[in-house]
């Protein structure tokens, strides 16, 4: 290729802007001053010849300029266009959340809300009619923060199973929403119209996707509240809160789903089990468990039966101890795998000396 004198490149090539060992310093210093030259000359006599000139290009590379401005404007549309189809998602599979078969079946909820090295682990069950049973354990020393969400926790109750989530959510927060979806005894259609509002309001948009064990988990983040949180939308299960109770607290959800009356759960065992739902009449108590979580865990503990006689509520308790044993395990919900299957021992010695010391299996399902 040849290169006329006055053609830019030409000038540039010979320049050699970037510095070289091998020239000598009379050079380098010529090489200086051509390009020094070169970039004063005017743009217009920079145009290669034999190129018409098109009048449009400055206009197009404006419109190029503006298209690469804008790149940034596309991924935030896609992502508040995820965070939509996500939660509409969730919405429409609330359909299938687990509901209560019968009177004596309970609505279990497990949650920890925890903010550094301090959390509170918030176990609630919910029964037919309403009630709700609220078991905490604190961690660590809890800041006032923390311990006032757990009196909040404490005194939750379920929403009315009558009511209409829109008349109570217009004009009120996602915020709102969120603590709602957190209600003891949460009715698969109050679920989906809760997920069906925040999908409606503006401002959410998706910011990580996880495969996790119960499926694929979508965080959201609606920043003008300074609120992320994360649900799996195929089953509509919300998974975790950050900034929900308070600033810096992060609620999770460790389980959730339907249990029996007489149910064997929790995160080190119970230590207390009543095996006459609700009367009483039959209870475990001061339970130590060994093997929890495996597929045979065992206690021993304190059996409290009632004789019952003339009636149950005249009747005397006899107490001895026991051992207990649970397995076939089984999900019954989010995170939530419950034993099954429940035998109830005693000594020979104490079987002897006490008539209501029989051993027995009880059959648990998941209500």
């Amino acid at each position: 290729m040849t290169y006329n004198e006055d053609d830019s490149l030409f000038l540039l090539r010979r320049a050699n802007p970037v510095p070289d060992d091998a020239l000598t310093p009379a050079q380098q210093a010529r090489a200086d001053e051509t390009l020094e030259a070169v970039m004063a000359q005017p743009r217009a006599s920079r145009r290669p010849r034999g190129l018409p000139w098109v009048p449009w290009l400055g206009a197009a590379a404006a419109l190029v300029l503006v298209v690469g401005l804008g790149v940034g404007v596309v991924p935030q549309q896609r992502a508040r266009a995820q965070a939509e189809e996500a939660l509409t998602r969730a919405a429409e599979a609330s359909a299938s959340k687990p509901q209560m078969a019968s009177v004596t079946s309970a609505d279990y909820l497990r949650r920890v809300d925890s903010i550094g090295e301090a959390s509170v682990v918030s176990v609630l069950r919910t029964d037919a009619s309403g009630t709700v049973e609220v078991n905490q354990e604190d961690i660590g020393d809890l800041p006032a923060e923390l311990a006032t969400a757990a009196g909040d926790i404490r005194d939750q109750r379920p929403l009315d199973p009558d009511a209409d989530i829109p008349e109570l959510l217009p004009g009120k927060s996602v915020r709102t929403a969120l603590e709602m979806l957190l209600s003891p005894g949460l009715t698969a259609g109050h679920q989906r119209d809760l997920y069906a509002f925040i999908a409606q309001a503006e401002g959410s948009r998706v910011v990580d996707w996880e495969s996790q064990r119960e499926g694929n988990a979508v965080t959201i983040e609606r920043k003008e509240e300074d609120l992320t949180f994360t649900l799996l939308p195929e089953t509509g299960q919300l998974v975790s809160v950050t900034n929900l109770v308070a600033p810096g607290v992060v609620t999770t959800v460790d389980a959730a789903g339907i249990v029996s009356c007489v149910n064997i759960t929790g995160v080190a065992g119970p230590s207390e089990i009543s095996l006459t739902c609700a009367d009483n009449n039959y209870l475990l108590t001061d339970l130590q468990w060994n093997g929890w979580e495996s597929a045979l865990a065992t206690a021993v503990g304190t059996a409290s039966i009632n004789e019952c006689d003339p009636d149950c509520a005249g009747g005397t308790f006899h107490t001895f101890p026991a051992d207990v044993s649970a397995s076939e395990k089984r999900s019954c919900g989010y995170n939530l795998e419950v034993y099954t299957k429940l035998e109830v021992d005693y000594s020979e010695e104490v079987q002897r000396a006490e008539p209501l010391a029989q051993p027995e299996t009880f059959d648990l399902g998941c209500g």
